[in-house]
């Protein structure tokens, strides 16, 4: 294994989709994440379950055995993650005696930028104070497009009409 200051999975990841679950189960209690710290840890939550990991690292690669809970219930478990070409992060997680999820991740740093975008946008947008009162984004029925591949530095903004 690597140090961990070389591995390019350290940060916080955003978890966007699962095999086992759908998005809404993802956020239910807060937005589904997992960071990867540089010192052989890290934490994780999506729906009612939330975990701590304890990490062996590589490059591109980390492997973890992690302890939590699930609706209150004492669960653990091991996994890994992998950085793919595309820049998503995928998350193999496993629960003792238990079900096995796929899950992917993208960059939160990413997400933390295009935030900031989209907020800038909106306030140059003709009638920007409208939007401003608006209920916040909603992924099925986005006020605005965004369109960017991950590794870019442009990004393209628009408003729907």
């Amino acid at each position: 294994m690597t140090r961990e200051r070389a591995c390019a999975l350290i940060g916080n990841w955003r978890i966007v989709e699962a095999d086992l679950w759908d998005r809404d189960y993802l956020d239910l209690v807060e937005p589904a994440y997992m960071t990867i710290e540089d010192h052989g840890h890290g934490r994780f939550a999506f729906g009612c379950v939330q975990g701590s990991l304890d990490c062996e690292y590589s490059s591109r690669t980390i492997f973890f055995t992690w302890q939590g809970y699930d609706e209150m219930d004492e669960v653990q478990g091991d996994g890994s993650a992998e950085l793919e070409d595309d820049g998503f992060l995928d998350i193999e997680l496993r629960f003792h005696h238990g079900d096995q999820a796929t899950l992917k991740a993208q960059n939160g740093e990413y997400f933390g930028a295009l935030l900031q975008v989209l907020d800038r946008a909106r306030d140059d947008h003709d009638g920007g104070d409208q939007i401003a009162d608006k209920a916040p984004f909603v992924a099925d029925q986005p006020l605005f497009e965004v369109r960017a591949e991950p590794g870019e530095l442009g990004l393209e903004v628009g408003f729907r009409h």
